[in-house]
């Protein structure tokens, strides 16, 4: 069943826009930094693991869906998420504070604009906030010692398999993987198309497409394209509900497979988005040199990832970075000179790196 659709389109700005606030961000953090005293910068952040779990007991609850549904006062929410008012109120309270919610004189909860992407429907990152702030990344995190000490990711020791495996294999945490992921593409869809002109293409390869939550943006944007979605055969079962809601799915065909073994052949462009960063150096040039085996002269290759700078600056990259240190098998953010490295070795040439609104990069590739 398709869920309605609650949350609003997020609106794409410019991104030399982005980059202008992105320095006054910094600039204003950097000044912040030198004026407050180091033991209360230190304490501040602090703050922020208390946030991020009360802001998860929040998902977990269903407070947004509450309080849009009408459930906008504590006694109604105490009800509503069977839960005691004395606590309820002490969580909404930090939350208010933190402008997930507002809570009016006449003693009524709304939504904000951060609450509204709590919400189902497009412009949600309902489940990608829940799969980051959930029981699984709170216990590999939690062992992030064991990593530093022995080199092996965390999640061997805790599950004896690797990431992957694990929430395959735990079907709470792949539905929450595969929804936060499509929340991702769904999040990640408009930063692309405003950056990047799929016009000159007519048979695009989505590998690793999963719901195919990024190739229904694409195809209901270019109306002349058809495309394969090409992914595991767990991942993809429900892709052709999703195309079918997004009305694409007449030029969509669905592909079961295995990157490592061999990909779909013959179209002009192929799309990775967040696949090479969860694997080592070795296996990414075993994906790409498959990727390079499918394609056809003149055809293109655009990954998305993050590009990370070796310098003392903060970015997304380097953030998650470190939860592919811990969750996977010796997969890694990277910068460019690494990727030029990988592409190199499979077979590629960069053409263009195409910065976008997001923590994400579009790097083009051809084929030698």
């Amino acid at each position: 069943m398709i869920e309605k659709k609650k949350s609003s389109p997020t609106f794409i700005p410019p991104v030399f826009f982005m980059k202008i606030i992105n320095g006054i961000q910094d600039f204003f953090y950097q000044i912040s930094r030198q004026l407050v005293p180091a033991p209360v910068w230190m304490m501040d952040h602090i703050e922020n693991f208390w946030f991020a779990k009360g802001l998860y007991t929040a998902l977990e609850l269903n407070i947004a869906e509450h309080i849009d549904s009408g459930k906008n006062t504590l006694v109604l929410l105490s009800e509503a998420t069977g839960s005691k008012s004395d606590p309820l109120y002490r969580l909404m309270r930090m939350l208010c504070a933190k402008r997930i919610f507002k809570l009016s004189k006449n003693g009524t909860y709304s939504l904000t604009s951060y609450s509204k992407v709590m919400l189902e429907g497009e412009g949600s990152i309902k489940y990608f906030l829940k799969s980051h702030l959930g029981q699984l990344h709170s216990e590999l995190f939690t062992e992030m010692d064991y990593t530093m000490k022995t080199g092996i990711n965390v999640s061997e020791k805790l599950y004896g398999k690797d990431i992957f495996a694990h929430v395959r294999d735990t079907p709470e945490e792949h539905e929450l993987f595969i929804k936060g992921m499509a929340n991702t593409s769904g999040l990640f869809a408009p930063a692309m198309l405003a950056a990047y002109s799929f016009a000159p293409f007519r048979q695009i390869v989505d590998i690793g497409g999963g719901h195919g939550t990024l190739l229904s943006a694409i195809l209901g944007r270019y109306k002349n394209i058809k495309a394969i979605l090409f992914d595991s055969e767990h991942i993809v079962k429900r892709a052709e509900e999703n195309l079918e809601s997004a009305g694409v799915s007449d030029r969509v065909k669905i592909v079961e497979g295995d990157f490592f073994g061999e990909v779909p052949a013959g179209a002009d462009l192929y799309i990775m988005k967040n696949i090479l960063h969860d694997w080592n150096n070795e296996d990414s040039v075993r994906i790409l040199g498959n990727v390079n085996k499918a394609m056809s002269t003149g055809s293109k290759l655009i990954v998305v990832e993050a590009i990370i700078e070796n310098d003392n600056k903060y970015s997304f990259g380097k953030m998650i970075d470190l939860l592919m240190l811990v969750a996977t098998k010796e997969g890694r953010e990277r910068t460019l000179d690494e990727f030029r490295l990988l592409f190199q070795q499979s077979g590629f040439r960069v053409s263009r790196i195409i910065p976008t609104v997001s923590p994400f990069s579009i790097i083009e590739c051809v084929k030698i």
